[in-house]
């Protein structure tokens, strides 16, 4: 095929797929049109994230929310290729569908289904809903996308879309093994310490997967260059060698972020996990086997670069509640999803008027879901208002922070709450930055601003 021939074709595709697009639906050929949509800001991080990851060449909204992406290819994309972007799509854990052409074959993929792992992708693919002929595809647009909207597809394919298999899911039983598995280890957690640990854990994967420290650097040894923080736990061969290298992981981090997330990450703290307890995260973090009959879905699935800050927040709001569960359920704390936070934001500005200026409070913020929400499109607002400062990272930091500091206020009784809000914040700030320059910008000044106050 021949790139005019394929440059025609891509071309007829998207429009077939925005005239296809049900009433009151919207297809967006480019990111153009994507930022030019203010209803779609509380999605324009990622959607431009996964534009760029993937490589998308449109994006199907259905009531406001990213459904569909559809990403069209020159060359062709093997069985593998495609379990690695369906793979990438699953951990963003937000549009349900996406669809892979390249110039023989259209291949549908669930968002909530679990990735094949790199053993058997070659044999299967998990996740692949159905595989078409470019033709085919072409006379299905208008039924596909119709049925996306109605929820017939996602009826007519049940075993390929389940909630149960959504990242957030598969993340937070993961997270609830751990739990259990370093509080009865002999070690001196409690559950509550557990929950403060384990956020700082997930941290410092963000920080790794994203390329914004390597561990080699923070611990002073050139060996552990490019290790993830289970390759090198795995490497060290004493309970005591891992505890003094998050001791010391903990402590460099505390000093570069500044940040409310590291503030009592002292050596006594770390000394309380025990040799079982740190095998378990090593194992953890490895993919590992934890205990007799509980099977871990393979770390490597999960890539913290792509995972959404606000999938973070709210599975943390669902963990947190192991802490003291029945006055959580007595005080009406409950576990608040992605878009039931979305929607009741947008219910609080529905009356159209600048977000920029207003100052929001949260009296029971839990992890931080709300506060996110709203820094996210605070920060997309600023973005919008402000394109020539995008680059620019010192002005942009600033600006964000000065968000963090004086427009969003949270009020927790629960102090591991407050502290996940921290963090989730936190790794909002960070998400809005790309790795080279927000590196450059730590190291000369970039300290996050204390958040927690008691």
């Amino acid at each position: 095929m021949n790139t005019q021939t394929t440059t025609l074709s891509k071309k007829a595709l998207l429009e077939r797929h925005g005239k296809s697009a049900p009433a009151g639906r919207m297809f967006y050929s480019s990111l153009t049109d994507v930022r030019a949509d203010q209803g779609l800001r509380p999605y324009l991080h990622v959607i431009t994230r996964a534009w760029d990851a993937l490589k998308l060449d449109g994006v199907l909204c259905v009531n406001g929310l990213p459904t569909l992406y559809l990403t069209i290819r020159r060359e062709r994309i093997s069985p593998t290729k495609g379990a690695n972007l369906q793979c990438l799509f699953w951990n963003q854990g937000v549009a349900t569908v996406l669809v892979v052409v390249d110039p023989e074959t259209v291949r549908i993929y669930s968002g909530m289904a679990k990735p094949a792992s790199p053993v058997t992708a070659f044999t299967r693919e998990a996740a692949l809903v159905e595989t078409l002929s470019r033709a085919d595809y072409a006379i299905r647009v208008e039924s596909l996308l119709s049925q996306l909207a109605t929820g017939r597809y996602y009826r007519e394919h049940t075993t390929k879309f389940s909630s149960a298999q959504t990242v957030d899911a598969y993340l937070l039983n993961n997270l609830q093994v751990l739990r259990e598995k370093l509080v009865d280890s002999k070690s001196q957690l409690t559950v509550e310490s557990a929950h403060t640990f384990l956020a700082r854990i997930l941290f410092v994967c963000y920080l790794t997967d994203r390329g914004i420290i390597d561990l080699g650097e923070y611990l002073g040894n050139p060996v552990y260059h490019g290790f993830s923080l289970g390759n090198l736990l795995e490497g060290l061969r004493t309970a005591v060698d891992k505890q003094r290298a998050l001791h010391t992981l903990f402590s460099k981090l505390k000093d570069d972020f500044n940040g409310s997330m590291f503030e009592a990450a002292t050596l006594t703290e770390c000394r309380q996990l025990s040799a079982a307890a740190l095998q378990n995260l090593t194992d953890f973090l490895l993919g590992h086997e934890l205990g007799s009959g509980q099977h871990m879905l393979d770390f490597w699935a999960y890539d913290f670069r792509f995972i959404s800050v606000e999938t973070i927040s709210a599975i943390y709001e669902d963990f947190l509640k192991r802490e003291d569960e029945t006055e959580k359920r007595a005080a009406g704390a409950f576990y608040t999803p992605r878009f039931l936070a979305e929607t009741v934001v947008d219910l609080a500005l529905k009356d159209g008027d600048s977000i920029e200026n207003k100052r929001f409070l949260d009296p029971s913020c839990g992890s931080g879901i709300f506060l996110v929400t709203l820094f996210n499109r605070l920060a997309a607002a600023w973005a919008t208002r402000h394109p020539k400062f995008a680059n620019d990272y010192d002005r942009k930091a600033e600006a964000l922070k000065a968000i963090l500091r004086d427009q969003i206020c949270g009020i927790d009784k629960n102090i591991t709450a407050c502290q996940i809000t921290c963090f989730s914040l936190y790794l909002a700030f960070l998400d809005c930055f790309d790795p080279p320059g927000l590196k450059r910008y730590i190291r000369q000044s970039g300290k996050l601003p204390s958040l927690l106050k008691r």
